[in-house]
């Protein structure tokens, strides 16, 4: 209950009142003797009310915060507060590529809109079949948005497209981006020897990106403390649970008892993005061992990768931009598997649906190849014995730790 205080005008009041009732004085004018002696006490008892108020604020833990709340409770029960972070991306997502309605390849494009000199004088980055983006170049959004590229990125022989990993100019959710934001790049100020191509060289990012945050506010932080409590009481899997899930990035999270024997237990993680980062796993594994009880042993692993690969053909209607819809109808189709919940089927029906809803001017499509397969996330690679469909079918998995995958590499649309 916080405590109740009172101004120095209220102070000196009351004070001057006690004066005229228990002793023989009657001036109060300003100036005199009692009208001094209280201004002094109410001045006095109006800096011990502040001191009172301050150690209870500070000691009470509905109503502490800053310092208080970091060094009094967060550090009692073992909790810092969240830091600030810059939202970024490394997987398949922030993709360049060259423009669809050019028809053109990276060899194509640098042939065709490249002089000789130019290509001859700029070994570093462009080739008689490839042109290279250097690592930094700024991406921005809509709002001044911006993120920055830290790697480079090289489109070579029959590729129109490559992906690179990002991150943001400054801290805060108020840089994270939904799905297509990304869409402006400086490479005509940063690289001149790609200015003939430049306006053909597009940018965007497939999926969010939201992994930005602001430090974590005081409110938020007491509600994290609070909750501690019954952490460390048990360490139950409900605690691990919300601990992997505290972590940014991460979509969703399974719990598995006794995956190393007694004593043990493993957390399944299912990514924001397509695949489970090595970094991630590393964050997640030290939120988890924050609230694992003593003497257990958490393991924190990625789900089983069922990849799979899709060959469609489509049909269109006249006047069709048919190297535009191939792109638009294979992200679709990408977006849609790397999505499918942890453990859920793949519905063939909704493939079919996204693909027709691309745009109007599609009249219809076949499937000509179906093949599903194990694809390791550590290597990047397919791995075992692939399995064809000469019609597929809905498909379940076969185990709630896994998960369906794929990527541009394993979708083809052709006409």
């Amino acid at each position: 209950m916080p405590v109740l205080t009172r101004t120095e005008e209220e102070i000196r009041d009351r004070v001057t009142k006690i004066l005229l009732a228990r002793s023989g004085v009657t001036a109060t004018n300003q100036g005199s003797t009692a009208q001094i002696l209280a201004e002094i006490a109410a001045f006095e008892l109006k800096n011990a009310y502040a001191e009172i108020e301050s150690i209870d604020e500070a000691t009470s833990f509905t109503r502490a915060s800053g310092d208080a709340l970091d060094n009094k409770f967060g550090a009692l029960f073992g909790k810092t507060r969240g830091g600030a972070t810059r939202a970024f991306d490394d997987s398949r997502n922030v993709r360049f590529f060259i423009d669809p309605s050019t028809g053109l390849s990276a060899a194509g494009i640098v042939a065709s809109k490249v002089p000789d000199a130019t290509v001859t004088a700029n070994p570093s980055t462009l080739s008689t079949t490839s042109f290279t983006i250097k690592a930094g170049a700024t991406l921005t959004a809509r709002g001044g948005i911006a993120y920055t590229t830290t790697e480079n990125v090289t489109l070579s022989n029959t590729d129109t497209e490559s992906f690179v990993s990002v991150i943001a100019g400054s801290v805060g959710s108020s840089f994270n981006v939904s799905v297509g934001q990304l869409n402006t790049h400086n490479l005509k100020q940063r690289q001149p020897e790609l200015l003939t191509i430049e306006p053909f060289i597009l940018v965007d990012n497939r999926m969010p990106i939201e992994n930005g945050t602001f430090e974590e506010g005081d409110d938020a932080f007491r509600a994290r403390i609070a909750d501690t409590v019954s952490e460390l009481q048990t360490g139950n899997e409900t605690a691990v649970v919300r601990a992997a899930l505290s972590v940014p990035g991460v979509r969703n999270a399974i719990f598995v008892p006794y995956d190393g024997g007694l004593g043990s237990f493993a957390i399944i993680i299912q990514a924001k993005q397509p695949v489970v980062s090595d970094g991630l796993i590393s964050a997640v594994q030290q939120a988890v061992n924050t609230v694992t009880a003593s003497g257990n042993r958490a393991n924190i692993k990625r789900p089983v990768y069922n990849g799979l690969e899709v060959k469609i053909k489509l049909t269109y209607r006249p006047q069709a931009n048919r190297a535009l819809i191939r792109q638009l109808a294979r992200r679709a189709v990408v977006d849609y598997i790397v999505n499918i919940p942890l453990g859920e089927s793949f519905v063939l029906n909704e493939l079919i649906q996204r693909v027709l809803e691309v745009d109007e001017k599609i009249f219809d499509m076949d499937i000509e190849r179906f093949i599903r397969f194990t694809y390791n996330a550590s290597t990047r690679s397919s791995e075992g014995d692939d399995q064809a469909f000469d019609i597929p079918t809905n498909l379940d998995l076969d185990s709630s730790l896994h998960v369906w995958y794929t990527s541009d590499k394993f979708i083809t649309l052709c006409d």
